[in-house]
């Protein structure tokens, strides 16, 4: 799936077969409503995948209620989703999110009952409002104190730890009923470039990377439903494509080493990453 923070209709000469299939593929943000405008109900006619909720979406919990059940009244199916990761900030604390450790406590403390308890706790809190997906865990190592995107959202840097507060995580929330998404891979924690705001890159050789992988390993040996993919670029696995638009990285590394059948979901197409270098139609169709 290509995940769009705000999308607009506009107008297909496509087949209606072809332009469901397509429109399935797209999660799509929108603009500052807390009920559902005409032009998201139009896309969710001609078959929208998803949704994600950002805090201009948010103004209570009965209201996202509200929200969610107007948006499944126009189709069950509908995927909506969240970044929910915890550690005091997100787009629901005023709709009374539980207000939990973020990851890099929890690494430190290294307790994996207490890193389920507060999955748990985020995920129910998700399920009382409808919202069936959160973007969370963060699967990225926390390498370089410079990095300016990943830090404390990681459970550290150690490979191991991580990974086992990911199944904790993973188990958690899928027990909920929720659908979590391990990101950003391969890993966004060697960069000192956050891809909101450019390319970024990490130089590191091919040996090095194999530790960051291993966090995505244990989530999809966990059963995770979902995982995001990084605006990276990783010249020791393809140097001329970041993540999201690399066969290389999402085919032959992620759906054949690591053996991932689950659904693959872009970071936000909008981050200069991939706005600015390639735009956010080509980057959704190169994604594709």
């Amino acid at each position: 799936m290509s995940h769009f923070e705000h999308i607009s209709p506009g107008s297909t000469a496509l087949p209606v077969d072809l332009d469901e299939a397509a429109h399935r593929c797209l999660v799509a943000g929108f603009d500052g409503a807390t009920s559902v405008p005409d032009t998201l109900k139009e896309l969710i006619d001609r078959g929208l995948g998803g949704v994600i909720l950002f805090t201009r979406n948010i103004r209570d919990a009965q209201q996202v209620r509200r929200l969610t059940d107007e948006l499944r009244a126009i189709r069950p199916d509908l995927l909506v989703a969240i970044d929910n990761e915890g550690g005091g900030i997100g787009h629901l604390v005023s709709a009374g999110a539980p207000d939990v450790p973020g990851s890099y406590a929890l690494g430190v403390v290294d307790d994996t009952a207490l890193t389920a308890r507060c999955a748990d706790a985020l995920a129910g809190h998700l399920a009382t409002l409808g919202i069936t997906a959160s973007y969370a865990p963060v699967a990225d190592l926390q390498h370089r104190p410079d990095n300016p995107i990943v830090r404390t959202r990681s459970f550290g840097a150690d490979p191991e730890l991580a990974a086992r507060h990911l199944r904790a995580w993973i188990t958690a929330t899928e027990a909920r009923g929720i659908a979590s998404c391990a990101k950003h891979f391969p890993g966004h924690g060697g960069t000192v470039t956050d891809s909101h705001h450019g390319m970024a890159v990490d130089p590191r050789p091919y040996d090095e990377l194999h530790a960051d992988l291993e966090p995505f390993r244990a989530a999809v040996a966990a059963g995770v439903p979902m995982l995001m993919s990084a605006h990276v670029v990783f010249p020791a696995l393809d140097p001329g494509r970041p993540a999201t638009l690399s066969r290389r990285i999402l085919g032959d590394l992620l759906r054949h080493d690591l053996g991932f059948d689950g659904v693959l979901v872009s970071d936000a197409l909008e981050m200069k990453a991939i706005a600015e270098e390639y735009g956010e139609a080509v980057g959704a169709r190169i994604a594709l």
